[in-house]
């Protein structure tokens, strides 16, 4: 069966010494922190303990409401000239269009960071990946594999696909509610109408994977904000109930979790049960020390292990 590596930001989020002396270091950033920035430009307070979608639609009502004292701030000599442009005075905004250039701001800000990645990310490109999944907006997989591809790697070659958009497409970036609830109808239309063949698989197919590859997922948390990736879960599991002919595929997620700490069964019950009941496996990596490169580098090779042992 075909291998799908799913990549979240967990595994761009360390930083060796080599990356502190390019000048990486610090330039990697969470949802949390994008939405704590906004929140400051639009001098409102970022609620950590709200969903993000939530939290994120929050802020952009917040900025509507306020945009006229906003503008005004903004107006000043020396503002931030990106929420200058943002709040143009000159243009009668709508909500939809307000928060188009909303996006437009967190791509520039995405965009920043495109360049910068650790090193064991190398180590999961080399993987015999036939699809990459993503849930960054940024271009650090395609930028660092085309680097890869260019020194000589012999890399088989295969799509990268932004499960929640890139900033390539700045309407297609999934940040609020709005966002995730057409996320999960285009799911319910992909996984609904699947014939079991892949034979004109296109990137909107990308849920698909789930279903007819064997999926690895690193460095994603998978929290229960991602409601429409839980959803397809539950998709994936109506399928393969119609289809009882059909063996499933195997999906496995690699929980990183400090050794002195306890494991994700006993952190996060919650979780592990949702998991558990959609046959998603669920391998413990333990990190030490606070070395999470090395404990990267461990689950890649727990992946490896799988990938190669499947193909004897």
């Amino acid at each position: 069966m075909k291998k799908t590596l799913f990549l979240g930001n967990g595994l761009f989020r360390i930083t060796t010494e080599y990356e502190k002396r390019v000048g990486c270091e610090g330039r990697d950033k969470s949802w949390a922190d994008l939405l704590a920035e906004i929140a400051f430009k639009v001098q409102d307070v970022f609620n950590n303990n709200r969903p993000m979608p939530v939290e994120y639609d929050r802020l952009i009502a917040s900025l509507l409401r306020n945009q006229d004292s906003l503008r005004g701030y903004y107006s000043l000599e020396g503002r931030d000239d990106a929420w200058k442009q943002i709040l143009n005075p000159d243009d009668m905004v709508r909500s939809g269009d307000m928060e188009h250039r909303v996006k437009r701001f967190v791509a520039g800000w995405f965009n920043e960071r495109s360049y910068c990645a650790p090193d064991v990310l190398d180590a999961a490109l080399k993987l015999k990946n036939d699809f990459v999944l993503t849930s960054n907006y940024d271009l650090r997989i395609e930028n660092r594999y085309e680097g890869l591809k260019k020194f000589g790697s012999c890399l088989s070659t295969y799509p990268v696909l932004h499960i929640h958009g890139s900033i390539d497409d700045v309407s297609s970036v999934v940040l609020g509610q709005s966002d995730y609830l057409k996320s999960a109808a285009k799911m319910d239309e992909v996984v609904r109408s699947w014939n079991g063949s892949f034979s004109s698989f296109v990137e909107r197919d990308w849920p698909l994977l789930f279903l007819g590859t064997d999926v690895f997922i690193l460095g994603f948390g998978f929290g229960l904000d991602e409601i429409d990736l839980w959803h397809l879960l539950h998709l994936r599991s109506l399928w393969f109930n119609d289809h009882p002919d059909i063996k499933p595929n195997a999906i496995r997620y690699y929980s990183l979790y400090q050794s002195e700490s306890p494991s994700f069964c006993v952190s996060d019950p919650a979780r592990y049960d949702l998991f558990s009941t959609y046959g998603v496996k669920i391998i413990d990596v333990p990190v030490y020390k606070g070395d999470y490169e090395e404990a990267y580098r461990v689950a890649i090779d727990l992946i490896a292990d799988v990938m190669y042992a499947e193909d004897d």
